[in-house]
């Protein structure tokens, strides 16, 4: 009978739902821009804007809450992550419906955050492969008949 066991940090695991929980913030504050302009009685592209910022933070905020409920179960050891990361989409439609509410309040556009919008986006679509490539050099348990032994790829090859 063989086994095989990730070793995961819990710590590390936790410093990233917290690096997602920052996003919180930005979210709460578009969802509250996007509330006003409905309030104001925006028309044309500033009441698409608006209902562009409402929804798009909701979805964030949406997804974080499934992340938040995610980490706290425990993780399987069979657990595969795979396909697109939808958190990181939506960050991305944040950094996107915020970089246009810059456009048409103060007339330009905002590069940087155009650029990661874009980036994010990137990552999102591509989660899985890349995800996929990272846990090959992930630290692993295996229990065999013949014994037990600890495998990392960190070093290019198995330890």
């Amino acid at each position: 009978m063989q086994s095989t066991i990730p070793l995961i940090s819990r710590r590390r695991e936790r410093g990233k739902w917290f690096q997602k929980a920052q996003h919180a913030v930005p979210a709460v504050v578009l969802l509250n821009a996007g509330v006003r302009g409905l309030m104001e009685g925006q028309h044309g592209f500033g009441l698409a804007l608006s209902i562009a910022e409402i929804a798009v933070s909701a979805l964030l905020l949406r997804e974080l809450v499934k992340e938040f409920a995610a980490a706290r179960r425990p993780p399987a050891a069979h657990e595969q992550h795979h396909g697109v990361s939808w958190f990181e989409i939506f960050v991305a439609g944040v950094l996107t419906v915020e970089a246009l509410e810059r456009w048409h309040v103060h007339g330009h556009l905002p590069r940087p955050t155009l650029t990661m919008a874009v980036v994010t986006l990137f990552l999102g679509l591509f989660h899985g492969r890349l995800h996929g490539r990272r846990s090959k050099r992930r630290w692993t348990l295996h229990l065999d008949d013949a014994g037990l032994r600890l495998q990392t790829r960190a070093f290019g090859r198995p330890f």
